[in-house]
Order: structure tokens, then C-alpha cells, then sequence
């Protein structure tokens, strides 16, 4: 244990504060062990964050000819009347097709093409 800042010099002269083995080491295997924990630490922080991270996460799927609601994106304008606040915030339509995991083509109840929309903005 070291009680004077002093010492902190000595021992770097003494070369007792560096990890000696890895100096012995050729560069590319101490990178490889570098990368190594680097590795092991992104995995560490990654397991311990996850949770936070995914807390409000909803996994949900939606099938082929399923009847959702999808969020209704209004913008107030004053030419004709329309208040933002006092449309319908969901409107219901029909899922057509999945397009990978989170993204879905929606159409109305009508048979009119929506468009493809995000599973975040739709709901059952």
C-alpha cells in the first residue's frame, strides 16, 4: 500500500505498477486480449441496462386480416374548422400483410390502402 505520492515514482521505476506479462506479449495477442475484455464488458453492461432499456416493451403480433386501430395523425387548421384535440385519435382498419417484425401494411375498413405503419401506432 502506498502512503506517500512518492512512492507512486519509485514504483514506476521499478516498473511494479504495470502488468508485466502483457508487456512480454506480443502486440497482436495483447490487443486480442484487449478486444477479449472489451467484449466481456459490453456484455456485462449490456445484461445490466437491458432491463431499464426494454421496461415499457410490448411484444405483440398482428395476423393477416386482423381488425386493429391505427393512431390518426391530425393537424389542426383553421381555414375549415378542424381542432387536433378533438379528432378521433385511432381510426380502425384491417391488417393486409406483415412486413417484418414491427411493420405491417393496414388498410380501411373499405378496401383503401393505407399505407405500411409501425406496431408502435397500431393497437388491438
Amino acid at each position: 500500500m502506498f502512503t506517500n505520492g512518492a512512492d507512486y515514482a519509485l514504483a514506476r521505476k521499478l516498473n511494479s505498477l504495470d502488468d508485466n506479462e502483457l508487456r512480454l506479449l506480443d502486440t497482436s495477442d495483447r490487443l486480442m486480449i484487449m478486444r477479449e475484455k472489451i467484449k466481456e464488458n459490453l456484455c456485462e453492461s449490456y445484461k445490466t441496462n437491458a432491463p431499464r432499456y426494454n421496461k415499457r416493451i410490448r411484444e405483440v403480433r398482428f395476423s393477416p386480416g386482423q381488425e386493429v386501430y391505427k393512431r390518426n395523425f391530425v393537424l389542426s387548421d383553421f381555414k375549415p374548422n378542424v381542432n387536433a384535440k378533438f379528432s378521433r385519435k385511432f381510426t380502425k382498419c384491417r391488417v393486409t400483410k406483415a412486413l417484418g417484425n414491427n411493420m405491417y401494411l393496414l388498410e380501411s375498413l373499405t378496401g383503401k390502402s393505407l399505407g405500411a405503419w409501425h406496431a408502435k401506432d397500431i393497437k388491438q
